[in-house]
């Protein structure tokens, strides 16, 4: 298995890659800040996040 930044994709996904990666990754910081803040809860809000 090579790693995934080894990997080169066209240039026609790469924006849509970037833009998946952007999104997703500000997701998982912006409910890391809820779920420590206590806006989301682990025992009532987890498994929601994780199907997300």
């Amino acid at each position: 298995m090579f790693p995934y930044w080894g990997v080169w994709y066209g240039e026609d996904v790469q924006d849509e890659i970037a833009e998946l990666e952007t999104n997703i990754l500000d997701n998982v910081d912006q409910s890391a800040v809820r779920f420590i803040t206590g806006d989301l809860s682990l025992e009532d809000d987890w498994d929601d996040y994780r199907r997300a």
